[in-house]
């Protein structure tokens, strides 16, 4: 694999990455993110340490992350369940033609 360099900053420190071409976009974007946040954090609660910033930036995203997983698992087998009723309509729809 041809890793790319990319560097991104949070809370004013660089870091490093070494990541897929195509990931490139959604790696700076996700610092952003996690600095937009840090800042709201920062205004809205008596917060000031970075380590405490960042934990809550990682509790809040886990979170939705954790529950995107829920959604998502739940609509996999709602569209599994959908599936295998169409797999029987088509086997009894084959089965009837042979009959006929």
């Amino acid at each position: 694999m041809n890793d790319i360099p990319v560097t991104v900053n949070i809370l004013d420190r660089n870091y490093k990455l070494k990541v897929a071409p195509g990931d490139e976009a959604f790696i700076l974007s996700a610092a952003e993110k996690i600095n937009a946040q840090i800042t709201a954090y920062k205004k809205n609660y008596a917060y000031q340490d970075y380590q405490d910033l960042l934990a809550m930036v990682a509790i809040a995203k886990t979170t939705q992350l954790t529950k995107l997983e829920q959604v998502t698992s739940g609509s996999e087998e709602t569209l599994r369940k959908r599936l295998e009723s169409l797999e029987r309509i088509l086997d009894k729809a084959r089965s009837d033609e042979l009959q006929v």
